[in-house]
């Protein structure tokens, strides 16, 4: 079925949202707030429908020609089409649709803070090879999109993309994922037909992950924090901005790797004995609790949470003790944030 719907906000994963007439909502990929575009769908009796943009009938202001050439037909970006600052906008104006829908009323909502360069940013990147091909999915595919440079990626990876496209590859052989990591020091990591986040999980911009952390940091001393429980602390990003504010931190995560990676720049940075920060390889349950030292179990004052985005689940509130007065939370999905916050609204405000 076709129809004709103007595009007015964005959804979580970068679609377009619409409505028509009859209040039935559209989700378009590839469509801007302001589009006017005509689509189509499948017929249904639901009020929520995926959709396909079949033609632009009246192009929003805020669109624009996008700089990468594989952009309509690689699936790793969303809004290469769309202003910078109307992108930031929409963000802001889509996290506080999903807390409003969640009756979650912040008494103050901090500026936004955009990224300093939108492109050649990423330091992480996944790739797929096979039938002769190097580079992303199509979008809603399993086909690869043959490229030669990545407009997003940091120069570094685009040069290990030259070497992979160099490589001889037996054509013949299944599809490969190839993940390419940037570390601190300039090194490229390629990891093969491994777990996501096999190599640690890592903010995929340095720049805003500075950003990231230096408001961690000014938080813990505002709020003079002085022992600390981080769940999902990954390779420590996040402790290592603010322990110098605060007294002792433990610090858990599932993945012995990164926690191995940690453990050495803490060993270097702070050589301190008994150390002021201790890692946990565990998964976050129930049963952390029960592992966690006799006289640190009920005294932590600050909780740090910088879970998946799946978000933490029931057992958030196994981590709430009385002490506990202050909760620091990253997260990279509003509708599971919304979910977990809405587990304390008995005991924080």
């Amino acid at each position: 079925m076709m129809n004709e719907i103007e595009i007015q906000r964005v959804g979580q994963l970068g679609q377009g949202i619409g409505y028509d007439p009859s209040g039935n909502i559209y989700f378009v990929p590839g469509a801007v707030p302001g589009d006017l575009v005509r689509v189509e769908f499948e017929e249904t009796s639901k009020k929520y429908r995926d959709a396909d943009l079949v033609e632009s009938l009246r192009p929003s202001p805020e669109r624009k020609e996008p700089l990468c050439r594989y952009f309509l037909s690689c699936g790793g970006c969303d809004w290469l089409h769309w202003d910078y600052s109307a992108q930031v906008q929409a963000k802001e104006e889509m996290l506080k649709h999903v807390l409003e829908k969640a009756e979650i009323r912040p008494n103050y909502f901090a500026p936004m803070f955009k990224a300093s360069e939108t492109f050649a940013y990423r330091n992480r990147i996944q790739l797929r090879r096979g039938a002769g091909r190097l580079g992303f999915l199509k979008r809603r595919s399993h086909e690869i999109v043959d490229i030669e440079k990545c407009e997003v990626a940091h120069p570094l990876l685009n040069q290990e993309i030259s070497r992979l496209r160099e490589e001889k590859h037996d054509t013949e052989t299944p599809v490969q994922k190839i993940e390419l990591l940037k570390g601190e020091d300039g090194t490229i990591q390629r990891l093969y037909d491994s777990p996501h986040g096999a190599g640690g999980f890592s903010q995929i911009n340095s720049a805003q992950n500075e950003v990231l952390k230096g408001l961690g940091a000014e938080h813990m001393k505002a709020s003079h924090a002085k022992r600390v429980l981080e769940l999902f602390c990954g390779n420590g990003n996040l402790p290592f901005s603010y322990l110098p504010f605060v007294d002792h931190v433990i610090a858990a995560d599932s993945n012995e790797l990164a926690l191995q990676a940690a453990r050495a720049i803490r060993d270097v940075q702070y050589p301190s004995l008994p150390p002021k920060v201790a890692f946990i390889n565990s998964l976050v349950n129930r049963s952390l609790v029960r592992k966690l030292p006799p006289d640190f179990k009920g005294q932590y004052d600050t909780l740090v949470l910088d879970p998946p985005r799946s978000g933490i689940g029931p057992c958030l509130l196994d981590f709430i003790q009385t002490n506990v007065r202050n909760i620091v939370y990253i997260s990279c999905s509003p509708i599971s944030f919304s979910k977990d916050v809405q587990k304390l609204k008995k005991d924080f405000v």
